[in-house]
């Protein structure tokens, strides 16, 4: 089982959620209440 890789400096909200295998680039940003999937480069925003 693999789990989420989320790069240094990244925040996640309140109630977010990041699915089996999402990597997020370092000093992302994913907001309360949302759902991330998939591969993410550096610096990315999620509403």
């Amino acid at each position: 089982k693999f789990g989420a890789v989320l790069g240094e400096g990244t925040a996640t909200g309140c109630n977010s959620v990041t699915n089996p295998g999402v990597v997020l680039g370092c000093n992302s940003v994913v907001w309360p209440n949302v759902t991330v999937t998939g591969v993410y480069g550096p610096s990315s925003q999620h509403r």
